[in-house]
């Protein structure tokens, strides 16, 4: 069964430009929430995370052993899910004009 959390406190955005197949664009939000201790007892964090846009919602988390670890692989989840939902949305992100979305691979 899948838990979820809100979004909670955001700490860290960014904003993208989504450019569909027909060259309709539109402005996305990537925000952050603040990694939360769900587990103290088994050391399970997770970091909320939300692609928003006015076509389109993504929101889940990462789980890390500590808040660094959530919040690094939260940041790597994103990228991935960015070229998910680029594929699904049949379209491309750019930030700052450029296709380099500045987040790790």
């Amino acid at each position: 069964m899948e838990r979820t959390i809100p979004l909670g406190e955001v700490f860290a955005t960014r904003e993208l430009e989504f450019t569909h197949s027909n060259g309709r664009k539109e402005t996305v939000q990537v925000l952050v929430g603040r990694p939360v201790c769900v587990d103290q007892s088994q050391q399970e964090w997770w970091c909320p995370y939300l692609v928003k846009a006015e076509s389109f919602e993504k929101q889940h988390r990462s789980i890390g052993g500590d808040s660094m670890q959530a919040l690094i692989l939260s940041t790597q989840i994103i990228s991935t899910q960015l070229h998910a939902l680029a594929r699904q949305h049949n379209g491309t992100f750019t930030y700052l004009g450029e296709s380099n979305l500045h987040f790790p691979e």
